[in-house]
C-alpha cells in the first residue's frame, strides 16, 4: 500500500506471488520492489499494476537499486542466487548479469555520475532460513561463483 505524506492511502499494488524483500524509491512517482517469488517489478503509483515484471533471477531477491535523476533507464537487482542482473526498462531489455559469490547483495548504490555501483554483501544464508530447495539455487553454468568473503563491500563499473 502506498500513503500520502498526510496518512491517505493513495494506492494498493498488488502483483507478487511471495513476500516482498526488498523495496527501492525510484523516482517521486515509482518503484521498485523484490521479492521471495524470484521476481523484481517496476511500479508505478498512478496505474496500481506494475508497469514491468523482471523474472530472471533464480533465488528470493533480496536487494533492488535504480534511481532515475542518475540513470532513469537502469535497475539493478540482486539475490540469493549470488548474482547481480541490469535491466534498461525504457528498452525492456536485460543489460548484464555477473556471480558475486555465494553470498547475498543486501544493499547496492551507485555513484553520482551514474558509472560505478557498489555493492553490500552479506554471509551466505542457510537453507533453512530463506526455503532454497523451494524456488532453487542454480547458477547458470556460464557463470562461475567467485570467492568472495561475507560482509564486504564491492564496486563495479558498469558494462553500458
Amino acid at each position: 500500500q502506498v500513503y500520502a505524506t498526510n496518512g491517505a492511502l493513495v494506492a494498493k499494488c498488488i502483483s507478487h506471488t511471495s513476500g516482498i524483500t526488498c523495496l527501492h524509491s525510484f523516482d517521486a512517482n515509482s518503484f521498485i520492489t523484490g521479492s521471495s517469488d524470484q521476481t523484481v517489478k517496476y511500479w508505478d503509483i498512478r496505474v496500481h499494476v506494475p508497469v514491468f515484471n523482471l523474472l530472471r533471477h533464480r533465488g528470493i531477491v533480496t536487494d533492488v537499486y535504480g534511481c532515475g535523476a542518475i540513470n532513469p533507464n537502469l535497475i539493478i537487482s540482486g539475490g540469493t542466487d549470488g548474482v547481480i542482473r541490469g535491466w534498461d526498462i525504457r528498452q525492456l531489455k536485460h543489460l548484464f548479469a555477473f556471480s558475486v559469490g555465494p553470498g547475498s547483495p543486501m544493499a547496492m548504490g551507485m555513484k553520482p555520475d551514474g558509472q560505478a555501483f557498489s555493492v553490500v554483501m552479506s554471509e551466505k544464508v542457510t537453507d533453512s532460513f530463506y526455503d532454497l530447495e523451494k524456488y532453487g539455487n542454480r547458477l547458470s553454468p556460464l557463470m562461475k561463483p567467485l570467492d568472495v568473503p561475507p560482509n564486504v563491500v564491492l564496486s563495479y563499473t558498469l558494462p553500458i
